[in-house]
């Protein structure tokens, strides 16, 4: 399916440069010793009618010119807590104007309030964190097990919110779900879950790291991705400091871009 629904062509008889986008942010890490789940990196899409984060409508894709660069950067993902510690934010991720802010990292033992980012960490009794409209949810919160992290899809509880689905890349992929809170089994969407250490958010989906059980660290927030789709008559550039690649699916060039920070354009 061809993007564009701008009327008329371009000077060189081609359809207007219209760029559909994913924005994922990395996810917040878990934190530790009784510890709440990571909160999932903002969620941002564009592509089709598909769900921006928090459920909210999808956004409109961007109008861009060629030769010209555009700024993208990718959001690792934060750390998990050590000792009582809290987990760390994750990483914001932008293309152009638009830009996804990280997950909140969850609370651990001490302090147990989880953070606020782009879906909020998980917490204890009423302390999680918030997320961003437009972007993610909050945080679950509990006792034992500890909250869960927001997800893109859900708030979280004790397990962690659920991810979004996304079929800009022509097959349907989750991503951005929340850690689930100390407890064995309980992760939500693709964080991490907690059995010990937590366990980490899968890379390149942004998901929140899970919270890790008694005297155990929390796991690591999944870094975040940015994913590209655009009429397949341009082709991209990336620009040093970026890893990814491009595919074509039907009338369209979709180009996946996992890490780095730097510039693309298109000619």
């Amino acid at each position: 399916m061809r993007l564009s629904t701008i009327a008329g062509v371009t000077s060189a008889g081609r359809p207007p440069l219209e760029v559909a986008y994913l924005v994922v942010a990395g996810g917040g890490g878990g934190g530790a010793d009784i510890g709440a789940g990571g909160g999932a990196g903002g969620y941002r899409n564009s592509f089709a009618t598909e769900t921006s984060g928090g459920n909210s409508s999808t956004e409109t894709p961007l109008a861009l010119a060629i030769a010209t660069n555009y700024t993208v950067t990718i959001g690792g993902g934060g750390g998990g807590g050590g000792g009582t510690a809290q987990g760390g934010n994750g990483g914001t991720s932008t293309f152009s104007t638009i830009s996804s802010t990280g997950g909140g990292g969850g609370g651990g033992a001490w302090p147990n309030t989880g953070r606020s980012g782009g879906s909020g960490g998980g917490g204890r009794v009423n302390s999680p964190g918030s997320g961003i409209a437009g972007q993610g949810h909050n945080g679950g919160y509990g006792q034992d097990p500890m909250g869960g992290g927001g997800g893109a899809g859900a708030v979280g509880t004790t397990f962690g919110g659920a991810g979004l689905y996304s079929s800009i890349t022509g097959s349907s992929i989750a991503r951005a779900g929340g850690g689930g809170g100390n407890n064995p089994a309980r992760s939500g969407g693709v964080g991490g879950g907690a059995t010990g250490n937590g366990s980490s958010g899968s890379g390149n989906t942004g998901g929140g790291g899970g919270g890790g059980n008694v005297s155990a660290s929390g796991g690591a927030g999944g870094s975040g991705i940015v994913i590209l789709r655009y009429p397949d008559v341009y082709t991209i550039t990336l620009g040093a400091g970026l890893t990814g690649s491009t595919a074509t699916d039907g009338a369209d060039k979709v180009t996946t871009i996992t890490a780095g920070t730097g510039n693309v354009s298109w000619a």
